[in-house]
């Protein structure tokens, strides 16, 4: 990790160099924490899925989701056959999605 984040410091230090002719430390160090935003953004969510993926695999679960998007709700119900024992229900403004799996 370290080594990536050194690995990416030089390159953005280049990519600055080559784009203006000289390095302005400001706009690096932002280049720079906005990368590390992205990495740390992208285990949280690596991290939540494989909690969730855990949760499904080891107990019964009855999930319910009342006003969220529709595509959150679809996802749901796709990863509904993993588990005989899970029921879920996903709910929006517009209609009520329920999956059993039996």
């Amino acid at each position: 990790m370290l080594c990536d984040l050194a690995e990416s410091w030089k390159d953005t230090v280049y990519y600055i160099e080559q784009k203006t002719g000289y390095v302005d430390e400001g706009e690096v160090r932002k280049m720079v924490l906005w990368r590390i935003y992205l990495w740390v953004v992208m285990l949280i969510g690596l991290l939540s899925m494989a909690l969730f993926v855990s949760a499904v695999s080891t107990i019964q679960i009855q999930v319910a989701i009342v006003n969220l998007p529709g595509t959150f709700g679809a996802v749901l119900l796709a990863l509904a056959p993993l588990r005989k024992d899970i029921i879920v229900v996903a709910r929006n403004n517009y209609s009520v999605l329920e999956s059993r799996v039996d």
